[in-house]
């Protein structure tokens, strides 16, 4: 009964950390519903899959960061991915896309997700050309920094 809790808990991390907090609910919710059958549990899915048939996604990260924070003290690391994850946010909310989540010198962001959107694809691009834009106008102090979009 524990290890089924640990990996029910661990399953729960995976989908909360990947995806963003009002998806990952709707998953949440379709696979504990009282009665639901497998086949139920399917059929919302994949009806919440139909309803974000063009999401887009985006994965950003700096090139060179591992050399580059070997040579930075570890706070100023700390400060330099906060200074370019705060300006990076601030274009996602300007443009409408989503954050969903930083690993290391990475930020992952989707467009699509909240059904609004009528092209998600062109958000995001006006979201990754902002992103560069500022980043090559304003850099970020006390490092050349440079991103590349995936």
């Amino acid at each position: 009964a524990r290890a089924i809790l640990r990996e029910k808990r661990l399953s729960e991390e995976v989908l909360f950390n990947t995806l963003p907090p009002h998806i990952s609910m709707q998953l949440r919710e379709a696979s504990q519903a009282k009665g639901a059958s497998p086949l139920e549990v399917t059929a919302r899915v994949m009806k919440m899959c139909q309803e974000h048939a063009a999401a887009t996604v985006c994965f950003m990260d700096m090139v060179g960061f591992t050399a580059l924070a070997a040579a930075l003290a570890p706070l100023q690391v700390v400060e330099l991915l906060n200074l370019l994850f705060s300006a990076i946010d601030q274009e996602a909310e300007d443009k409408g896309v989503v954050k969903i989540k930083t690993m290391g010198d990475c930020y992952m962001a989707v467009s699509g997700l909240r059904g609004e959107e009528p092209e998600p694809e062109v958000a995001m691009l006006l979201f990754v050309c902002a992103v560069l834009h500022r980043v090559d106008a304003e850099g970020v102090p006390g490092a050349e920094v440079r991103l590349r979009c995936d």
